[in-house]
């Protein structure tokens, strides 16, 4: 079986499987009231309840990205969203009927100012609801604050402008740093200590099916520098996208190989979908 149709029959089974997954998200989303949890409702999307706010960081789900899947029903699933965050605009973080779907609910909005024009072509949601971040200007909602930095997913003439965020609660430091391309730590702000990192997986541009891939080095040793014991690796399994852009549980394990002999100090974690990732102390 060649790797185009492994992935296909990976695709069919996350098809059939999503709708019963996205149910068990919703549910123990909407009834968890003590800790403070992560759900990846796709690769690199993901429900939020923390420190009693329940939020969105680039809320998405699987019909947004493979063709003849039936969407849910966000507008009710989602109806206890207090804050939605945009990062970029990319169609694996963006979901336009998400977005049309939840406009009329009374939730707060974080948008980067190079993504208003996109979002309010697919909603028309009230300026009073809509918060444009600023680098370094921290945002309160609640107990919760996000603090804005200008994300690395420009590389050369590749890639869009993204926003990544510092994300506090209940004296949790968590760093959500997005989609990077450019593995330069001196462009990230120093952050101090932090409970947590999530790194979405990124070896090189269609790169997925050499092996090693050419940037496992520049990845462990970018997400090595930052002051924390815990890595969260997400971004797998991205059904959208073609089998030479598709990481997986294999490159997960090429990551862990390297930390495991560089810095042995980390704990390096997967987060697939439908996984809950506790954000606490272990």
């Amino acid at each position: 079986m060649t790797a185009q149709e492994e992935l296909a029959v990976r695709i069919n089974q996350a098809k059939a499987a999503y709708p019963t997954l996205w149910d068990r998200i919703i549910a123990e989303w909407k009834s968890t009231y003590t800790g403070n949890h992560a759900w990846l409702t796709h690769s690199a999307n993901y429900l939020l309840n923390t420190a009693g706010v329940r939020w969105a960081l680039d809320p998405l789900a699987l019909p947004a990205r493979l063709p003849g899947m039936k969407f849910p029903n966000y507008s009710d699933d989602l109806d206890r969203l207090q804050l939605i965050v945009l990062s970029h605009a990319h169609n694996d973080h963006f979901d336009q009927n998400l977005i049309s779907a939840l406009q009329g609910l009374p939730l707060r909005w974080v948008i980067p100012e190079f993504m208003v024009d996109t979002v309010m072509k697919a909603a028309s949601i009230p300026s009073e609801r809509i918060i444009v971040p600023k680098p370094a200007t921290k945002i309160s909602i609640g107990e919760l604050a996000l603090t804005p930095f200008e994300g690395l997913h420009v590389n050369g003439q590749s890639g869009i402008p993204e926003m990544g965020y510092l994300v506090e609660f209940d004296g949790h430091r968590w760093l959500f740093p997005g989609d990077i391309r450019l593995f330069d730590i001196t462009r990230i702000p120093d952050f101090g200590h932090l409970d947590g990192v999530f790194a979405h997986l990124w070896l090189g541009k269609a790169c997925a099916q050499i092996d090693p891939p050419p940037m496992l080095e520049e990845f462990c040793a970018f997400f090595s520098c930052f002051k924390t014991g815990r890595l969260v690796i997400t971004h797998l399994n991205e059904f959208g996208r073609d089998v030479t852009e598709l990481w997986d549980e294999t490159h997960y394990r090429s990551v862990v190989q390297v930390f495991k002999q560089n810095r042995p100090g980390i704990q390096v974690e997967m987060g697939l979908t439908g996984d809950k990732i506790h954000l606490g102390h272990l």
